[in-house]
């Protein structure tokens, strides 16, 4: 019934912070600094370009699908340095690019469903001269595939049941596995002003790691709850 089509290019900076350009490490009052401070750090610049497209297929059906590509320069480093020391630099540049497909769908008067799937790829790489002691890890840990499913139902007697069904790839740095959940929600609302809820979240394991560091893992546990909302 209808569509668009849309373009952008943008270009953004992030300005240099004091841990870029003021940081040394371990602290020179209780050890020989081995990480020394960079006060020529310079400031990181990305140009993105992006490239959409809407369609309404039905007046309850729609579609949105958007891509994009990202230009890295000037991206933080970590260079070695002669005796064994270390220091921040600008000596990566990358690329990312991916998009999204999203769609809402209104079932029934009572009943609708939305959903989006994301594709993403990064690719950080040593700039000229560049010897970075991470190659270029340290900068980018995502996910390249996500998808959300969303289904809310308006039930019989002030009742209304909402779904979530959740997927995130696995994580390369360091490797956190892929996970697949599902969230629940039953309110009911015997008044406009008061709901009454009974909440599930991530309910296909007792637990799951979302990320990691190299000494530990934050899990996300199995959770069930109840809520009181009364507004006035």
């Amino acid at each position: 019934m209808g569509q668009t089509v849309w373009g952008a290019i943008s270009r953004a900076v992030r300005t240099p912070t004091r841990i870029d350009q003021n940081l040394v490490a371990p602290n020179p009052a209780f050890a020989p600094a081995m990480l020394l401070a960079n006060p020529d750090f310079e400031s990181e610049t990305l140009v993105a370009y992006e490239l959409g497209y809407r369609l309404k297929a039905t007046s309850n059906l729609s579609f949105d699908l958007a891509g994009y590509y990202n230009d890295y320069d000037n991206l933080r480093s970590v260079e070695p340095l002669p005796g064994g020391k270390f220091k921040i630099e600008n000596k990566l540049v990358g690329q990312s690019y991916g998009g999204s497909l999203a769609a809402k769908w209104r079932i029934a008067d009572w009943w609708r469903v939305d959903g989006s799937v994301s594709l993403f790829r990064v690719d950080i790489d040593k700039a000229p001269g560049g010897h970075d002691v991470n190659n270029g890890a340290g900068e980018a840990n995502d996910p390249e595939c996500t998808f959300i499913i969303h289904s809310a139902m308006d039930l019989p007697w002030n009742l209304r049941f909402d779904s979530f069904l959740r997927y995130v790839d696995d994580l390369p740095n360091p490797h956190t596995p892929s996970y697949l959940t599902a969230d629940l929600r039953l309110a009911w609302s015997p008044r406009k002003n008061l709901e009454v809820a009974i909440v599930g979240r991530n309910l296909f394991d007792e637990a799951h790691p979302e990320f990691r560091t190299m000494a530990m893992a934050h899990e996300v546990e199995r959770s069930v709850f109840a809520t009181f909302k009364w507004s006035y």
